[in-house]
């Protein structure tokens, strides 16, 4: 007759033991969630069911770069420069409630349409009122210059081009007195596809007089520059 061993019933009995504790313990895990708390700027605290408090310490402030991140910022930075001076992107975006200045195009696949300089767009960053600014780096500087110059009656140089569609494009803020902006903005959203013929006019007629006001506010702005760095008049 066949007898089993007999240690057999201790370890039957150690398994049996071993899965109700298992048990207990993932129903106080499921039934007791871990709770995290925060107890300062880098003190991270997790209440856990069965094993208590554990506390960490986690990095949240840093007081130098990140180096692939200061490359990154310097590449974006030597792009921009090219295109128009630093602070005075810095001051009048602080100025003006602009939140993002960006390269972008107004197309889906991120390219510039035809004829497409620069545009405007409300923010959004959930929860912070401003403006997206978008400037096309690739246009043609010297024939956009004579454009502006013959629209305006004012001679724009070239290198003052980037400059002026940047504050022409601020000159589409509330801040700046362009409260047409936002009319028109809601005006095109609430009309949806379908628009009267009076409608449309009403729109083009809002549309030309947005663009004259932020046309009038880079001006103005742009001769404030010229005399502020005792430049003269481009010829």
């Amino acid at each position: 007759m066949f007898h089993l061993p007999s240690w057999i019933p201790w370890v039957a009995l150690l398994f049996f033991l071993g899965f109700l504790s298992g048990l207990i313990t993932s129903y106080y895990l499921l039934r007791f969630k871990a709770v995290q708390v925060r107890d300062g700027a880098e003190v991270l605290s997790l209440y856990m069911p069965i094993f208590g408090l554990v506390r960490t310490t986690i990095r949240t402030k840093f007081s130098g770069f990140f180096v692939d991140e200061l490359i990154e910022f310097r590449e974006k930075l030597e792009r921009f420069r090219k295109l128009l001076d630093i602070d005075l992107m810095i001051n009048y975006a602080k100025a003006y409630d602009i939140n993002y200045i960006g390269l972008e195009g107004d197309q889906e696949d991120l390219s510039w349409g035809p004829g497409k300089l620069a545009c405007t767009t409300p923010s959004d960053i959930p929860g912070k009122f401003g403006y997206n600014v978008f400037l096309n780096p690739h246009i043609d500087k010297r024939r956009v210059a004579e454009k502006l110059s013959e629209e305006l009656g004012v001679r724009i140089h070239p290198t003052e081009v980037q400059t002026f569609l940047f504050l022409h494009e601020i000159g589409h803020t509330p801040k700046a007195g362009n409260l047409c902006f936002y009319r028109l903005f809601v005006s095109h959203a609430l009309s949806g596809g379908r628009r009267s013929a009076k409608r449309r006019r009403d729109l083009a007629k809002l549309k030309a007089k947005v663009e004259w006001l932020a046309d009038q506010f880079a001006l103005r702005e742009l001769l404030k520059l010229r005399m502020q760095r005792g430049l003269p008049m481009p010829c």
